[in-house]
C-alpha cells in the first residue's frame, strides 16, 4: 500500500535513506530533518503494515518539483513499489 508518511514513520524512513547513503547510492538526510518534512513523503508498506519504501516530492515552483530519497528496501524490491512511490 502507498500511503502519506505519518511523523511516525520517520525513523524508518531513516533507516531506508541511511541504508542506500552508506553506499553513496542516495544523499544521507538526518532524523530530524526527515521530521522536519514529513509532509514531503510517501511510504510503501507491506502486508504487516511495516515500511518498506519511501519517496519525497519537493516543490521547488508552481510547475517544477524534484523526486527526492526515493527508496525501495532489497527484500521488498520488484513490486513496482517504487514506481508507485513515485506515481503519488
Amino acid at each position: 500500500m502507498i500511503r502519506r508518511a505519518r511523523a511516525e514513520d520517520a525513523p524508518a524512513i531513516h533507516a531506508l535513506i541511511h541504508r542506500y547513503a552508506g553506499q553513496d547510492l542516495l544523499l544521507p538526510r538526518p532524523l530530524a530533518d526527515i521530521y522536519d518534512r514529513i509532509r514531503d513523503f510517501w511510504v510503501a508498506t507491506d502486508r504487516s503494515g511495516a515500511v518498506v519504501g519511501c519517496a519525497a516530492l519537493r516543490i521547488w515552483w508552481h510547475d517544477l518539483g524534484e523526486v527526492r530519497s526515493l527508496a525501495v528496501a532489497p527484500d521488498a524490491g520488484g513490486h513496482g513499489r517504487g514506481g508507485k512511490l513515485v506515481e503519488a
